[in-house]
């Protein structure tokens, strides 16, 4: 008998005797007692090989399937991938010390039979003309409000081109001549004014010629729906069933919804009829409050323009942007814009403007409050700033223009004391000198909330015969 025979049958000479063989037999037997009978038969090593088989298969499988698998890769470098496919976006650096200036257009005649709104295509070709002739560039409004954001640059001295009302001859004369020098522009339509509308006439503008300019990239934007004053109490046309008008005052609800009409409703109609995006809004007259600006800000307008002109800046406030209305009984207007942006900081060889806060010269009225009164007192104090040439203090303000402020080189007080009635309740003042070598402006705004007002009935607009 083998050793390895004596071993299992427990007469090996270590196995302990018959005791030992007994238990050995017993645990034999337990070990077994799962195991079908033919297998018992079999040798135990050939059971020990049947039982490894399925193991051995499960393993195998298992290999495979993790062989398979693809190796994850490294965060840092599928980061890495992630980077180089989509890279960051930055927005350039931005020119904060250029200007812009906003001219404002209304019909262009042969004969002017109304100066203040009419103006010979002779004389807007010349002026066209003069622009290209000074180096100013003609931008789009969509330009400069993306300028104002922060999003792009413009040139250091531009212009923006604006018809407002809707105008047969801004499509037939302007835009033509507007070709000619490769100049882009701005409508402001007032809704009712376009041809088939309650104040379109035979010389308004067609829905068909204002998607034509749509078309050929022109911007069009909001000037309300009946072009009247946007205040409530004030005096207004209004259409009365059968198509009269009439003159009323609204108040209250009627008021509200009238104004929502106006502002909200005249957007609609002009995104509805030329699938456009309108953001900007020209309030009529220049006319409107601090409601009117929150109904506008709320339909989603970004800009809204008056048309008491000043230079615009990067920080002109969006919610009171001047425009230079032209007119043919005061010439006088294009000429002075010119000049005020030509001889602004940021033009060639000019030095570039440091904008400093309007809180650390102690401005009066401050920035953001509001006074009781349509004549303030203005002052500033430039002695932060250091020596300051007295020749080159200017301080314009928002409906007057360039002002002939005081100065004393002792104090560095700059004043002056309105003498004009301010016409809106938000008023915006800017305030230049040099200091050696360098220019440095301020702005600040206040506000105008007078206990009693005098009542105006303003100026309606005319049916376009």
């Amino acid at each position: 008998m083998s050793h390895r025979q004596r071993f299992l049958n427990g007469r090996h000479p270590l196995s302990g005797g018959p005791s030992l063989r007994r238990k050995s037999k017993a645990v034999r037997k337990n070990r077994l007692f799962f195991v079908r009978p033919d297998l018992k038969a079999l040798p135990p090593i050939m059971r020990a090989r049947l039982f490894s088989l399925p193991c051995l298969y499960a393993t195998l499988i298992c290999s495979i399937a993790f062989a398979a698998k693809p190796t994850p890769a490294p965060k840092a470098a599928a980061a890495a991938a992630t980077a180089t496919a989509a890279p960051a976006i930055s927005k350039p650096v931005i020119d904060q010390t250029a200007q812009t200036i906003i001219y404002c257009y209304h019909r262009l005649v042969d004969k002017v039979r109304y100066p203040g709104t009419e103006i010979t295509p002779a004389a807007f070709e010349a002026q066209m003309k003069e622009l290209k002739d000074r180096g100013i560039t003609v931008i789009s409004m969509q330009d400069l409000l993306a300028w104002k954001r922060g999003d792009k640059n413009i040139p250091p001295r531009c212009a923006v081109i604006t018809f407002d009302d809707g105008w047969k001859s801004q499509y037939e004369v302007a835009w033509p001549l507007m070709k000619k020098f490769g100049y882009t522009f701005t409508m402001f339509i007032y809704t009712e004014g376009v041809a088939g509308g309650s104040l379109g006439g035979g010389q308004a503008i067609t829905w068909e010629q204002l998607a034509d300019m749509r078309d050929n990239g022109i911007d069009i934007e909001a000037h309300s729906a009946t072009h009247q004053d946007l205040r409530e109490g004030h005096t207004i046309m209004v259409a009365e069933p059968g198509g009269k008008r009439t003159k009323k005052k609204l108040s209250g609800a009627e008021y509200e919804q009238w104004v929502q009409n106006e502002v909200v409703g005249c957007k609609t109609l002009l995104e509805q009829r030329l699938g456009i995006k309108v953001n900007c809004f020209a309030v009529p007259f220049g006319n409107y409050n601090e409601h009117v600006k929150e109904i506008a800000r709320n339909a989603g307008y970004e800009a809204m323009f008056t048309v008491y002109g000043q230079p615009i800046t990067y920080t002109s406030p969006m919610d009171a942007l001047g425009r230079y209305a032209i007119e043919a009984n005061k010439p006088k207007v294009f000429e002075d814009a010119v000049k005020m942006i030509a001889t602004s900081g940021g033009g060639p060889g000019a030095p570039a403007a440091a904008v400093v806060g309007a809180e650390n010269l102690h401005t009066e009225p401050a920035d953001g409050t509001t006074v009781r009164t349509a004549l303030p007192l203005i002052k500033a104090n430039l002695s932060p700033i250091g020596q300051i040439d007295p020749a080159s203090v200017q301080l314009r303000i928002s409906g007057l223009g360039l002002v002939p402020a005081s100065f004393d080189p002792k104090t560095g007080i700059v004043s002056y004391q309105v003498t004009q009635k301010l016409r809106d309740k938000s008023c915006t003042v800017i305030l230049s000198a040099k200091s050696g070598d360098k220019k440095v402006e301020t702005h600040w705004t206040f506000g105008i909330d007078e206990a009693t007002r005098p009542a105006v009935t303003a100026p309606t607009a005319t049916p376009k015969k």
